[in-house]
């Protein structure tokens, strides 16, 4: 090896060092990325069955509202099936920790004819409680396009019962036809529903936006929404700052039809030690509807959910705040229905 050779790659491995001490010293000033294990809640009865595919949760007083995709496996009568789970029974099962399983009773929803009103009907995907009203957004894969629809409907909390109005529905535009992608959470906004598309990456949606409707369902000008790439699958109800989460996941076999762009995230925050591009992950981001009329990302870093010890990914499609605790999550039928709560980052 000659002279000039030798200092080449001298002066080669000093630059790779300098590179590796800075990536170090950045990596030292960077705060740990949270990282929570969701632990566990064993479900009995019904809908702790797998082809149950609870996609949505929301809070309507202080019973936990578990929406089936669809319903109709869940019929008795003229009535579908959705399910509910007092707050008491949850809080008492996290306190005793005894691992007995929690039951959600079956909740009757008089919705003649919903399944059948709605052409190409794949499956009811969030629901919203505000006060006695209840809101769920509708897929369907219709010939040649996916769509998506909002209807309405009222609890009868002293009767036990949700009434649909299956009459009244609005389709809620999507600004993209990708197969199986559609509205998969709503929010509950004052006097007005907030939907949001699952799909919100820069690729697909370069100028993403939120549909707006009235209680009515009358559609009203849509939010600004931010580049989220992978999917957003279910949110928690607004705090009082008008803040909430959502769930972000990304199934690796979803690449090809998501086509994700770099992901703002990793950018901002970094990633957990175990993470691996392309590999799938769990996360959840917090957002805000801001007093200017858009939707943002907050600063507040994500929360990684830890890696199932099987290795398994489990596709939580609801998400519900639980007191100040944390959160609770629900899967559809991948691996499983489960559900799970998740405590809040000891460093948030």
């Amino acid at each position: 090896m000659n002279s000039t050779e030798l200092g080449r790659r001298f002066g080669a491995a000093v630059a790779l060092m300098a590179v590796l001490v800075a990536a170090a010293v950045a990596g030292a000033d960077r705060p740990e990325v949270p990282v929570v294990t969701p632990v566990i809640l064993p479900l009995a009865g019904p809908a702790a069955a797998r082809n149950a595919e609870i996609s949505g949760l929301d809070w309507s007083g202080d019973h936990l509202v578990l929406l089936p995709e669809n319903p109709d496996r869940f019929a008795a009568g003229d009535t579908l099936g959705f399910f509910v789970l007092p707050g008491a029974e949850i809080r008492a099962a996290l306190e005793v920790g005894d691992g007995r399983p929690l039951a959600p009773r079956r909740l009757p929803c008089l919705a003649p004819g919903l399944t059948r009103l709605i052409r190409g009907f794949d499956g009811l995907e969030a629901v919203a409680v505000a006060g006695d009203r209840v809101f769920l957004a509708v897929e369907a894969k219709q010939p040649g396009a996916m769509a998506g629809y909002l209807v309405g409907g009222r609890f009868e909390v002293e009767g036990g019962l949700v009434r649909v109005d299956v009459a009244r529905r609005t389709p809620i535009p999507l600004d993209l036809d990708v197969f199986n992608l559609a509205a998969e959470a709503l929010l509950a906004d004052g006097d007005r529903i907030v939907a949001i598309v699952e799909a919100n990456g820069r690729n697909l949606r370069p100028q993403a936006r939120a549909p707006v409707f009235n209680l009515d369902l009358e559609p009203l000008p849509s939010l600004p929404f931010p580049t989220i790439e992978y999917r957003v699958t279910d949110a928690t109800a607004l705090d009082a700052q008008r803040r909430f989460w959502v769930i972000n996941y990304f199934f690796p076999p979803d690449e090809a039809k998501l086509l994700p762009a770099d992901d703002p995230e990793v950018a901002a925050h970094g990633t957990p030690s175990w993470f691996v591009p392309h590999g799938g992950f769990e996360r959840l981001l917090e957002l805000q509807i801001t007093a200017g009329g858009g939707i943002v990302r907050t600063e507040t870093p994500p929360v990684w959910l830890a890696p199932a010890r099987d290795g398994r990914l489990r596709n939580w499609e609801g998400l519900a705040r639980l007191d100040g605790r944390g959160f609770l999550l629900v899967t559809d039928e991948h691996p499983g229905t489960l559900l799970a709560f998740v405590p809040w980052p000891s460093d948030n």
